[in-house]
């Protein structure tokens, strides 16, 4: 049976695992949300063995990430950063992301810069496709399919 909590919401009945008939299908691990963050931890976990129920409540997969244009941040000296002589360093990418954030946790975000290169390394392994090749002008979106759109000296 299900239950309301105190701020409304209907919290389902919680079932013991012992409870469960024995066709019952079984995950050792769930992940909520098929964006690239949920994405990303589906695929590692099912790559270590485990057998993973990915949830997205959307009607296709993306999540928020499907609105980012395919932008994303990977920074700190990326294979298409150094093919296109484009310097950047930890650094510099800690000082973008301080700036720009709103409530900005220097930790996560030095962790997740300090990461960057390694993040893309690991996409391209996966036989993501970055291409080699960098826009110059100011565009939310570039026209072409350029690689690299630069961020920084905005801040």
């Amino acid at each position: 049976m299900n239950s309301q909590s105190s701020s409304g919401l209907t919290v389902p009945q919680v079932i013991p695992a012992a409870d469960l008939p024995d066709d019952a299908e079984r995950f050792d691990v769930v992940v909520v949300g098929f964006g690239i963050a949920g994405g990303c931890a589906a695929l590692e976990a099912a790559r270590s063995g485990a057998r993973v129920l990915l949830l997205e409540r959307a009607a296709v997969h993306g999540g928020t990430s499907s609105m980012s244009g395919g932008h994303f941040y990977l920074g700190g000296g990326t294979a298409v950063q150094q093919a296109t002589g484009q310097k950047d360093t930890v650094e510099a990418m800690v000082r973008y992301l301080m700036a720009s954030t709103k409530n900005p946790d220097e930790q996560k975000i030095r962790a997740y810069c300090e990461g960057s290169v390694a993040h893309f390394d690991w996409l391209e392994e996966l036989g993501f496709e970055f291409e080699r090749s960098y826009f110059p002008g100011k565009a939310v979106i570039q026209p072409g399919t350029e690689g690299l759109v630069s961020i920084h000296g905005c801040c």
